[in-house]
């Protein structure tokens, strides 16, 4: 991320640490693990780091070319030839219409894992807002992750 980040790494017999700390936003995080045999506190504080600062990256796309959806104009580039064909000047309008009344997105989580389906990428998230939830459901060509299908559906748990 674009965090200030003091780190240090440790070990002893049977442990390995992560030590971060981020000055500039009073923060620190520390991980401990009882093998000394992997890296694997990096990884675990990666992970924490991503979630702390918001940098998470397994939503960050879908949440950019929603809130683009949203509120316009999208990003063509981020689109397949199919997927430019389909949001026209009206499907883009219908998009606003339906999204703006729904307020602020206050939450994005992954449904379920990435997988493939016809030769395409698909991945599933919920959206949350104040009042609902909508299931969203991205498809992608596996090679430049350019989107071919971006739907929301009324979602309930």
């Amino acid at each position: 991320g674009e965090h200030q980040r003091i780190r240090h790494n440790g070990a002893w017999t049977a442990y390995l640490s992560s030590n971060r700390v981020y000055p500039a936003d009073r923060a620190a995080i520390t991980v401990f693990i009882n093998a000394g045999f992997s890296n694997s506190q990096d990884a675990i504080a990666d992970a924490i780091e991503a979630v702390v600062f918001n940098d998470a990256d397994d939503t960050k796309e879908v949440r950019s070319f929603f809130e683009l959806l949203r509120t316009g104009p999208i990003d063509r580039s981020m689109l397949t030839d199919n997927g430019n064909f389909y949001f026209t000047a009206a499907v883009l309008a219908d998009y606003r219409s339906s999204l703006i009344p729904l307020g602020e997105l206050k939450r994005v989580v992954r449904y379920e894992p990435k997988g493939l389906r016809g030769g395409l990428t698909v991945e599933k998230y919920i959206f949350s807002f104040a009042d609902r939830k909508l299931l969203c459901v991205v498809r992608a060509e596996p090679s430049t992750g350019h989107i071919e299908q971006f739907t929301l559906y009324p979602f309930s748990d």
